[in-house]
């Protein structure tokens, strides 16, 4: 279930808040050094990806915002497949939905680089527009807020 009562006005519930973890997802986390209680999203997307098999390259920043500097990227690969994975944190204070501009950066990213996949991983809203977007091109995944925990239960630890 997704919350979006927030804090304060313009705030979102931190996602170590809103992800419900099963017993396993929170020893393998653990297990890895990452607290469920205080994790952060770009803790949680790299730590999901790394138990569920995947390489994680480090030094790797494949894909970078110019729309949003707080983002971060990292590049996972399993079974010859590289996926370029975006992290864009919400900040407090800031509006609480993806823009259009960043959803444009990550199309000219799959359609430009090397990688099979790009994937934004967020916990801020998506609007209407990503579905079409995502229509477009198989090599783009958006898992915003309201796709969040589902990504985390499609790893299938436990």
């Amino acid at each position: 279930t997704v919350s979006a009562t927030p804090s304060q006005p313009g705030d979102l519930e931190p996602v170590a808040d809103f992800v419900r973890l099963t017993g396993p997802t929170d020893a393998s986390l653990r297990a890895i050094g990452v607290d469920p209680s205080t994790m952060d999203l770009d803790e949680l997307a790299r730590a999901l990806f790394g138990i569920g098999g995947y390489a994680l390259q480090p030094g790797v920043d494949p894909v970078s915002l110019a729309s949003e500097p707080t983002s971060s990227s990292f590049r996972a690969t399993k079974a010859g497949k590289a996926v370029a994975v975006v992290v864009l944190p919400h900040a407090a204070g800031s509006h609480p939905e993806v823009s259009d501009k960043v959803f444009a950066e990550i199309a000219v990213a799959a359609g430009s680089g090397k990688d099979d996949q790009v994937m934004l991983v967020t916990d801020k809203f998506g609007p209407y527009s990503m579905y079409e977007r995502e229509k477009r091109s198989s090599k783009t995944v958006f898992v915003t807020r309201e796709r969040l925990q589902a990504f985390v239960d499609s790893f299938g630890i436990g």
